[in-house]
């Protein structure tokens, strides 16, 4: 859908108000950016970034590079946009991926419309030749951190780091992609027992319950959710 506003591809997030995030068509129609919690590592300027003009059945490659204050963003293994920060974001275990929502703290109706195919993340920056050798469902080069195939119906991720899924809104797994279809549909990737932390199992640790806090917003708009 060319003409939706402001959902992401896939999305990293802190839980703690920070995410950097690969969206599409937020500030600008039809062109993709490097999302970030109040723009802080986004480009606004995007007047010179191409529009995206992939048909609905055509499968495009979207890499966001983090290279020290250095930010480049390649469609198809090609330069597509590129920005500097002041520094970039820190993601640790404790974070949550998302595929469709923008962030944790979004709410919730800018959501990513669309197929995902295969979708990864690397502690290091690719180079353009490594990422031009990319391809979906296979490993090679360099591993990712976290790989997310969605064959076989598996909607976990292959490298185990975010084991713990949850689908919402209308977004489902068919024919090895996951398919987002709807205003709200997002799928949500956790470390190992975060997730049912996040919808309400209490629990003594002190960490765990900060964790809930911080997600109490996203576990209230799950519960109000039709497809639960």
């Amino acid at each position: 859908n060319l003409e939706q506003r402001g959902g992401s591809a896939l999305t990293i997030d802190d839980m703690n108000g920070h995410f950097d995030a690969i969206v599409f068509g937020e500030l600008v129609p039809r062109k993709w950016m490097a999302g970030s919690d109040h723009f802080r590592r986004t480009e606004k300027n995007q007047r010179d970034y191409p529009d995206e003009t992939a048909s609905a059945d055509e499968l495009v490659q979207i890499a966001i590079v983090y290279k020290g204050t250095r930010v480049t963003i390649y469609r198809n293994a090609k330069k597509y946009a590129s920005h500097t920060i002041d520094s970039p974001q820190r993601f640790d275990i404790n974070s949550v991926v998302l595929f469709g929502q923008r962030h944790l703290e979004e709410g919730g109706v800018s959501c990513y419309q669309g197929r995902i195919e295969d979708a990864r993340i690397y502690d290091k920056a690719l180079t353009v030749g490594q990422i031009a050798q990319l391809r979906p469902n296979k490993l090679s080069g360099l591993s990712p951190v976290a790989w997310w195939s969605f064959e076989n119906g598996r909607q976990s991720d292959l490298q185990g780091i975010f084991p713990d899924t949850y689908l919402a809104g209308g977004a489902r797994i068919v024919d090895g992609s996951l398919v987002l279809v709807g205003e709200r549909a997002t799928m949500i990737a956790t470390p190992a027992g975060l997730l049912a932390n996040m919808l309400g199992q209490s629990s003594p640790d002190t960490e765990i319950n900060a964790l809930i806090r911080s997600a109490r917003t996203l576990r209230e708009k799950f519960l109000r959710d039709p497809y639960r």
